[in-house]
């Protein structure tokens, strides 16, 4: 639907769009590899944080790839930790609603796990947060997600768009 209408705008709206998916990807690479590091060198602390906000930034990526979500001239980037988390999981509850409501699940416990140790307990360490889970998965299952969109993005601008719309506005830059 979108890319039957294909314009220098959509083109320009998507290319962004899918920068800063590939951005949340690089950040939450960086994020997990922090996590090994820190894991390998006991610096236990900092991984509800690290593992959190790794997740958040895939949410956003699945988010930022959505065709049903308006850019508002970049306002989607600002979405709140919940909206992210909500838009992210209704979206992979059309592949499968138990894995979804699995990962909500998951994502509040570490959002719960990193305000545990920034702002409630930081004193009393790691040892009451969960390890129940495999955050290398979850990451894997939300990029996979926004690669599925960008792929069918891309297979329908092929297919549908003029080469001449594909510009990126300098205002946009």
């Amino acid at each position: 639907k979108i890319t039957k209408n294909w314009s220098k705008d959509l083109n320009s709206e998507w290319t962004c769009r899918v920068y800063f998916a590939t951005n949340m990807i690089l950040n939450a690479t960086v994020l997990l590899k922090n996590v090994e590091y820190a894991e390998d060198n006991n610096i236990r602390i900092v991984k509800p944080y690290l593992e959190y906000y790794a997740v958040l930034s895939l949410l956003r990526c699945v988010v930022y790839t959505l065709p049903e979500l308006d850019w508002n001239d970049g306002e989607l980037i600002k979405i709140s930790h919940s909206k992210a988390l909500n838009l992210a999981m209704d979206s992979l509850a059309k592949f499968s609603i138990e894995k979804s409501q699995e990962l909500k699940e998951i994502c509040k416990l570490l959002k719960a796990q990193r305000e545990l140790i920034s702002y409630r307990a930081p004193a009393s360490g790691d040892r009451n947060l969960s390890d129940s889970y495999d955050i290398n998965e979850i990451c894997t299952i939300l990029a996979e997600v926004a690669q599925f969109n960008s792929e069918l993005l891309e297979a329908s601008v092929t297919k549908n768009a003029s080469k001449e719309d594909f510009v990126v506005h300098y205002s946009d830059i």
